[in-house]
């Protein structure tokens, strides 16, 4: 399984800094991390599962202990928060978002093959199927 590319975090997804991004090697991406010290995953293929094991490196590759993770410390990768716990946490919490929404996205998706039908046999317009895949993806966001 490949591991996930991110947005190089040293310089901002640019590729420069102080010459060609060391980490990087100037392409403005590079692979998750899911090394930390004394503590490694392998990639699962799922952004948000990735992305709580790349929380869980980080917090590690930042502190030896775990009695550590509450301290203040800057994010480390695309993670949000103040502390590791923070990322660890906020990356858990948008993995739930995105399995509370899988059953709503898998309806809109219905959704708008069943319009793509009646386009195909000329009962419904483009514009049509475009506003209910509108209505479908604002149900899963949870915006109705």
């Amino acid at each position: 399984m490949a591991v996930e590319l991110i947005s190089c975090a040293s310089c901002s997804g640019t590729g420069i800094y102080d010459g060609e991004c060391r980490w990087c090697k100037g392409s403005g991406k590079r692979p998750r991390r899911l090394e930390g010290y004394y503590i490694g995953f392998d990639p699962t293929g799922s952004h948000a599962i990735d992305k709580i094991l790349g929380a869980v490196a980080c917090a590690g590759k930042a502190y030896h202990h775990t009695e550590c993770w509450e301290d203040e410390t800057p994010p480390y990768d695309d993670h949000t928060g103040n502390r590791p716990s923070e990322w660890i946490q906020n990356a858990a919490i948008e993995a739930a978002r995105l399995i509370a929404a899988a059953p709503d996205l898998l309806e809109a998706l219905e959704a708008v093959s069943e319009a793509l039908h009646e386009v195909e046999a000329g009962y419904m317009s483009a514009f049509e199927v475009q506003d209910i895949a509108r209505a479908a993806i604002a149900k899963a966001k949870g915006e109705t």
